[in-house]
């Protein structure tokens, strides 16, 4: 019988379960990921990577497949999503209690830092800060560190434990709902009040109600969610895909979806989550804003395009920098570029780390530039071509992209239809 792959695309599955606990846009669904491994077929004792983890989708539906895992993400509050994902059903009967113990113990904290430095007083009055604060401290305190309170939070979430994680993302449900009027028509945008007056008063009772619903809702789904194996490898950092911390040839498989080429501002998108484990926006802005691919941010040094781009790529880059749309020579060209020597790298990282014979699934979108096509996934063949990968197979798919709700797009730019495209290459 001949194997097929779905369309990645989100759909019912995932805002259902485990799945269904953060809403995070730029996943892909458990569906597709569940297809790939049976279209692979790979051997038991595989190891599967995904050096763009986001909110674990690879590794948590190849974990429960029985397979060791390994998942990357420069942004440490989507590692500490996936890392909540491992946690074990059979401890759900345990999150009530632990729940009322958490809340006892932010009662009855008496805050020591200064509350006006707290980066979530970007949106809330400062005593409303102090209440969220206190929980994230009673997380820490009982599931993290007892030896007491880090000042700004969780900034090295390497070694946090699943079932901690499983209460920060509690805690980011219960606070994006109070801050729910900050989102807007972009959900890669966190607005911000411009007034003091703008900022949002809560009452502790409230926060506190909101938390146990978040984390009843979360336990109900975690006790019908399917059992984990004993013995799998299961590594969930933060590190940038361009460096991963990895030995040569250590990887079997490469299930993933890079960083969209519109200019998305991933980091902006989690600014709230970010907020909670104590990134101030001057802290977002000077670095995790400028590391991530596909940023909005120019670096302060451009890369010079190289013929081990491609020819697809070098012409779509030409083609933008002679534009005669403004800034298409000197903004657009450049973040353009600096995204594809940050997708060049990373392949080539992963050329490092997969083992010979080993396969690299990607999932890439095509995008526009005014009328220039960015053909991206003719783009990531010819950069595989470069280190020597064949194309197995090419699954394409028609659809929209995240251009479709900006209202302020162009006409021309939300009337283009999209190609998404699984690429599945052998090393």
């Amino acid at each position: 019988m001949e194997r097929s792959i779905r369309n990645p695309k989100r759909d019912a599955s995932s805002r259902q379960g485990k799945t269904g606990w953060y809403d995070y846009y730029a996943g892909f669904s458990p569906g597709f990921v569940a297809d790939t491994l049976n279209y692979l077929d790979p051997h038991p004792k595989s190891i599967v990577l995904d050096p763009w983890n986001g909110s674990g989708t690879t590794t948590n539906v190849a974990q429960e497949a029985g397979f060791s895992v390994v998942g990357f993400d420069i942004n440490p509050a989507m590692i500490i999503l996936s890392k909540a994902k491992t946690l074990d059903p059979s401890v759900a009967n345990s999150i009530g209690p632990l729940c009322d113990e958490l809340i006892e113990k932010a009662d009855h904290f008496r805050m020591q830092h200064p509350v006006w430095s707290d980066p979530l007083t970007t949106w809330l009055v400062k005593d409303g800060a102090l209440y969220i604060r206190k929980l994230e401290w009673a997380i820490q305190k009982l599931l993290v560190d007892n030896k007491g309170y880090r000042n700004g939070g969780i900034r090295t979430v390497n070694h946090i434990s699943s079932l901690a994680s499983f209460f920060y993302i509690g805690l980011f449900r219960a606070v994006r709902l109070i801050l729910a009027e900050f989102r807007s028509s972009n959900p890669t945008w966190i607005k911000q009040p411009k007034t003091e007056a703008e900022k949002v008063t809560i009452k502790k009772r409230h926060l506190h109600q909101l938390f146990v619903q978040n984390i009843s809702e979360m336990a109900l789904s975690l006790s019908s969610s399917q059992y984990l194996q004993n013995g799998l490898d299961v590594r969930l950092e933060v590190a940038s895909s361009e460096a991963q911390p990895l030995d040569k040839q250590s990887i079997d498989i490469v299930i993933s979806s890079p960083p969209y080429c519109t200019r998305i501002d991933y980091a902006m998108a989690t600014c709230i989550e970010l907020a909670i484990l104590g990134y101030t926006m001057e802290k977002l802005n000077e670095k995790m804003r400028i590391e991530m691919i596909g940023t909005p941010k120019i670096h302060r040094k451009t890369p010079e395009p190289t013929i081990e781009w491609g020819p697809t790529c070098l012409g779509f880059l030409k083609d933008v920098r002679e534009h005669g749309s403004r800034a298409s020579k000197t903004y657009y060209y450049k973040t353009y570029t600096q995204y594809f020597d940050s997708v060049f790298a990373s392949m080539g990282e992963i050329d490092r780390v997969l083992k010979d014979n080993g396969k690299c699934v990607l999932v890439v979108q095509d995008s526009y530039y005014k009328d220039v096509h960015n053909d991206l996934p003719s783009i990531f063949v010819e950069m595989g071509h470069h280190y020597n990968w064949s194309v197995d197979s090419r699954f394409v798919f028609k659809g929209s992209s995240l251009v479709a709700i900006n209202k302020r797009a162009s006409r021309h730019q939300q009337s283009k239809k999209r190609t998404e495209e699984v690429l599945i290459f052998t090393k």
